[in-house]
C-alpha cells in the first residue's frame, strides 16, 4: 500500500498574521510611491494590487486622473501655440521696425 505525504497544517498565530500584514502594507506603500514618482497615478493601481485589493476602484481613479492630465496637456498645448504665434508676430514687427530705422540711417 502506498503512503501519502501529509503536510501538517498549523494555523498562523495572531502575531505572525499581523507581521505579515504590516510587511504587505509597507510593500504596497513603497511600490505605490515609486510608481507615482515615475508615472503619476500608476502608484494607486500598483499599491492596490500589491496590497491585495481588487484594483477596480484604483483603475477608475487612474482613468479619471489620466483624463484630467490629457485635458490639462491639451490646454497647455493651446497656450503654448498662442504664445508662439504672438512671439512670431512680435519678432516680425520688431524686424520691420528695425529695418526702417536702418534704412533711414543709411
Amino acid at each position: 500500500m502506498e503512503t501519502m505525504n501529509r503536510v501538517n497544517y498549523q494555523p498562523k498565530s495572531q502575531m505572525a498574521f499581523a507581521t505579515e500584514n504590516i510587511a504587505l502594507n509597507a510593500a504596497s506603500t513603497v511600490v505605490g510611491a515609486a510608481a507615482n514618482f515615475a508615472i503619476p497615478g500608476l502608484g494607486t493601481a500598483l499599491a492596490g494590487a500589491v496590497g491585495g485589493g481588487t484594483g477596480e476602484p484604483d483603475l477608475v481613479a487612474m482613468r479619471r486622473e489620466n483624463t484630467n492630465f490629457l485635458r490639462l496637456q491639451a490646454e497647455v498645448n493651446q497656450i503654448s501655440t498662442a504664445f508662439q504665434t504672438h512671439s512670431n508676430i512680435s519678432k516680425t514687427s520688431h524686424d520691420a521696425q528695425m529695418n526702417s530705422v536702418r534704412n533711414i540711417k543709411a
